[in-house]
C-alpha cells in the first residue's frame, strides 16, 4: 500500500471511529481524543452517556468499529485495573460477537494457506461455521481418515485492517497521554500491550504451540485436557484441531442431563487455573465459560489458546507471597510484594496503597477461612489500584481477572464453592517446593556464579565509572515527584557540611597545638580539654536540633 493510499485509509478509518463514537452517545469522547474535526457536523453536542448505560454505549460503538476494536474490548475486559466493573462486564459480552464470513471467501484462505484444494485435505467440511469470532471462525470437517476436526480460519481482510487500526490507536494514545487525567494510566504503553496481545492472536501457529504446550502440562491432570492439534494442517492463518463435542461448563441444564458432578467440576477447574499460574507460570488468560467444554465422565476440555499469560519464576515466587499475605491478613507484606511485581507507586501512593489494603483485609479478618470471598477481595484490590490511578503489569492484571472468573465459575457450578481453601493449599505447596534442597542448591549455585562474575567484572566496572566521572560525561537522571525528597537531601548535605567543617577545624587545632605548644601548656591543658568537650557537645546538640528542625517542610 503506497503512502497516499495509506494516508487515505488512515483518514477514512479515523472518521469511521469518530462517527461510531458519536452515534452511540460518546461524542464527548471523540472530542476528548481530538476527533471532532472528523465528524460530519462540527457543532455536534458533547453529551456524556448515562452512568448505567455507559458500558453498553461503548460495547455497541466497538462492535460497529469492527474486528480490531472488538478484540481490544475483549482484552480490556480482562484488565480490571483499567476499567470499572460495569464496563468490564459489558465488554465481556463482546466474546464471539461477529457475523460469519461467506464460505467462498474462507475457502480461498484455506486453500492458499494449505496450498491444496479443500477436497484434497478434507473429505467434507461444513460451510456454515459452528462459531464465529472477531478474528476468525470455526468449521466442522472430516478428514479422509474419518477423524472429525474443527478448522479455525482467519478472516481474509483481518491482517490489513488490524495494521491500520493499530496505527490509529497509537495516534489516539499519544493524544490521551497529554490528558492529565489519563496520563497516569500510560495510554501508549497500554496500546503497546494490546498490540502485542492482538498480533499474537493473529498468529495461529503460535496458538497451536500454546495448545500443544498446555496439553503437555495437562498430561498429569485428572479429568482435564486440551484438544489435539494437527500441525501438518495448520499455518499462521489456519488451525486444525480435534473436534470437541460436549456442553459448555455454564450450561447447567445440559450438565444435569449428562449427570455431571458440578462440585467436582468447580474444584477441578479452580485448582487447574491456580496450578497453571503458580506452578508452571503458563496460564489460560481468557477463561470465559465458552472456552470450557464438559464431554463426559466429568472431563473438561479447554479451548482457545490465543490469549495466554506468562509468569517468570521470580514473579511466581512474589505472587505466592502476595496471596499468602492476603490470606494471613498482612497488608505491609502484600504492598511490598505488589511493588516488587512491578506496580509503580512512589512515596505517598505506596503508603496510601498499604493503608487501603489494611482496611480491606481488616474487613475480612474475623471471617472463617472457608467463608473468605477471594474473588471479592481481589476485585477490591483492583478497585483500590484503579482509584489511586496506578496500573498493574499486564500479566498480573490478567491473572487476577482469571482468578476472579475462576471463583465466579466455581460458584455458578457449586453455590457452596470457596476459592480460599484451594488457594491456600496451593500456596503452601508452592512455598514447600520453593525451599526444597535441590531448588535451594540451584539458587545458591546461581548466587555463587553471580558473586564470581561480580569479582571478575566489578573492578573494571568501577574503573570505567571513575573514568567517566573524571571526564565529566557521567549523567544521572533523577525523577523527583515529592518535595520531601529534596528537603531530606538538603538536610543530609547540610549535616555533612557542618560535620566535615567541624572535624577539619578540630583536627587542625590539635595538630597546631602539638606542633607549637604554647608556654605554660601544662598549666591550662585541663581547661582547654574541658572547653573542647563543651564545644564539641554544643556542636553535636546544634546538629541534632538542626536535623530535627529541618524535618518540617518550609
Amino acid at each position: 500500500m503506497g503512502p497516499v493510499r495509506t494516508a487515505f485509509a488512515l483518514f477514512r478509518r479515523t472518521r469511521q471511529i469518530a462517527v461510531a463514537l458519536a452515534r452511540h452517545g460518546l461524542g464527548y469522547l471523540a472530542f476528548e481524543l481530538r476527533l471532532g474535526r472528523y465528524l460530519p457536523l462540527r457543532r455536534l453536542r458533547r453529551p456524556a452517556p448515562e452512568e448505567a448505560s455507559r458500558g453498553r454505549h461503548l460495547r455497541l460503538a466497538l462492535e460497529e468499529m469492527g474486528t480490531t476494536f472488538i478484540k481490544v474490548g475483549q482484552i480490556v475486559s480482562t484488565r480490571p485495573d483499567l476499567v470499572p466493573p460495569d464496563i468490564a462486564a459489558e465488554l465481556a459480552r463482546l466474546q464471539d460477537a461477529a457475523p460469519p464470513e461467506p464460505w467462498e471467501r474462507m475457502r480461498g484462505v484455506v486453500e492458499r494457506e494449505l496450498q491444496r484444494p479443500v477436497g484434497e485435505v478434507f473429505a467434507e467440511i461444513d460451510p456454515v461455521p459452528i462459531a464465529a469470532a472477531s478474528i476468525g471462525q470455526v468449521h466442522r470437517a472430516v478428514l479422509h481418515g474419518g477423524e472429525v476436526v474443527a478448522v479455525k480460519v482467519q478472516r481474509p481482510w483481518v491482517p490489513a485492517q488490524v495494521a491500520i487500526d493499530l496505527r490509529v490507536l497509537r495516534r489516539l494514545a499519544a493524544v490521551a497521554s497529554r490528558n492529565p487525567a489519563l496520563r497516569a494510566y500510560q495510554p501508549e504503553q497500554v496500546v503497546d500491550d494490546f498490540a502485542r496481545t492482538l498480533q499474537g492472536e493473529l498468529d495461529y501457529a503460535r496458538e497451536r504451540r500454546n495448545l500443544e504446550r498446555y496439553g503437555r502440562d495437562l498430561e498429569h491432570e485428572a479429568g482435564v485436557r486440551a484438544p489435539r492439534a494437527f500441525a501438518e494442517l495448520s499455518t499462521r492463518r489456519v488451525l486444525t484441531m480435534e473436534y470437541v463435542a460436549g456442553a459448555r461448563v455454564d450450561d447447567l441444564a445440559a450438565l444435569a442431563s449428562m449427570g455431571a458432578d458440578r462440585r467436582l467440576l468447580a474444584r477441578r477447574l479452580a485448582g487447574l487455573l491456580f496450578r497453571s499460574a503458580l506452578e508452571r507460570g503458563f496460564f489460560h488468560a481468557d477463561p470465559h465459560p465458552g472456552n470450557f467444554f464438559v464431554t463426559g465422565a466429568d472431563e473438561v476440555v479447554l479451548l482457545d489458546f490465543g490469549m495466554m499469560g506468562y509468569l517468570t519464576p521470580v514473579e511466581r515466587s512474589r505472587l505466592v507471597e502476595v496471596l499468602l499475605a492476603v490470606v494471613e491478613n498482612d497488608p505491609e507484606r502484600a504492598t511490598d510484594r505488589l511493588l516488587d511485581l512491578g506496580l509503580r507507586a512512589r512515596g505517598p501512593q505506596a503508603r496510601l496503597l498499604q493503608r487501603e489494603l489494611g482496611r480491606l483485609l481488616y474487613d475480612y479478618a474475623d471471617l472463617p477461612l472457608g467463608e473468605v470471598p477471594m474473588g471479592e477481595i481481589l476485585a477490591r484490590v483492583v478497585e483500590i489500584v484503579r482509584d489511586l490511578q496506578l496500573r498493574l503489569p499486564a500479566q498480573l492484571s490478567m491473572l487476577i481477572k482469571t482468578l476472579i472468573m475462576a471463583e465466579g465459575l466455581g460458584l455458578r457450578l457449586d453455590p457452596e464453592f470457596q476459592l480460599i481453601p484451594v488457594a491456600r493449599r496451593l500456596v503452601r505447596r508452592a512455598l514447600v517446593r520453593r525451599f526444597r534442597p535441590e531448588r535451594l542448591g540451584r539458587r545458591l549455585g546461581r548466587g555463587a556464579l553471580d558473586a564470581l562474575s561480580l569479582m571478575e567484572e566489578g573492578p573494571g566496572t568501577v574503573r570505567r565509572l571513575a573514568d567517566r566521572m573524571e571526564r565529566g560525561d557521567l549523567e544521572l537522571e533523577i525523577h523527583v515527584e515529592q518535595r520531601e525528597f529534596l528537603w531530606e537531601l538538603e538536610r543530609i548535605v547540610r549535616s555533612l557540611k557542618m560535620s566535615a567543617l567541624s572535624a577539619a577545624a578540630i583536627l587542625a587545632m590539635g595538630l597546631l597545638t602539638l606542633a607549637h605548644p604554647p608556654p605554660g601548656w601544662e598549666r591550662w591543658a585541663g581547661w582547654a580539654f574541658g572547653g573542647g568537650l563543651i564545644a564539641t557537645a554544643s556542636l553535636v546538640a546544634y546538629l541534632f536540633f538542626d536535623n530535627f528542625r529541618s524535618r518540617t517542610p518550609r
